[in-house]
């Protein structure tokens, strides 16, 4: 039975539906999803010029300065990275389904031959479903855990997140939204 929810997942089970996407083709599309889902997420919603002047003055105290200072923008960084949470959790809440739903479409003889145990068919989904929900347990703790890591860990200096800064905020083909709100806030002090 593991062999033929594996094959599920892989796409090499015996029976291949020609009505629906099933299996390891649906999460794929899911996690296809997912990813077009983080990637237009806006950055900058939500960031108004006085949510940054607020953040700036309160970070810098009474050394006010000209320059957005570091802990600026970690704090701005650190926000945004928040908005990574849900759409990561509901792309696993969603595949914990499928794994679930899953288990209905393997290998048709073998499904046919756990209907003539009930009992045996009923602990077996039961088994199945508890691994799932202590691995769901686990992966939504370790996204939190990750996202969480990462707030903290945040590296203005490295240089592949000053390459991306500047390539996406600082190219002059692109909108720069970061930039104006920068340029507001020196103008202001």
């Amino acid at each position: 039975m593991s062999i033929s929810y594996c094959e599920t997942i892989n796409g090499d089970q015996k029976n291949i539906s020609e009505q629906e996407v099933i299996g390891g083709a649906k999460i794929q599309n899911r996690i296809n999803d997912f990813i077009f889902e983080i990637n237009i997420i806006d950055p900058i919603i939500n960031t108004s010029n006085e949510k940054i002047d607020t953040i700036l003055k309160n970070t810098s105290a009474t050394n006010e300065s000209f320059f957005m200072n570091e802990k600026t923008l970690k704090i701005l960084i650190s926000s945004k990275i928040n908005l990574l949470v849900n759409p990561s959790l509901n792309c696993v809440k969603y595949v914990y389904d499928e794994m679930l739903k899953m288990f209905d479409t393997i290998d048709q003889d073998i499904l046919e031959k756990l209907a003539r145990f009930p009992r045996l068919n009923k602990d077996v989904r039961k088994v199945h479903e508890e691994i799932l929900n202590e691995t769901l347990d686990d992966v939504q703790y370790f996204i939190q855990s990750f996202i969480e890591t990462y707030q903290e860990s945040i590296d203005l200096y490295n240089s592949d997140f000053i390459d991306n800064v500047l390539h996406n905020y600082i190219n002059p083909k692109t909108q720069l939204k970061i930039s104006i709100h920068a340029a507001e806030l020196i103008c202001m002090t």
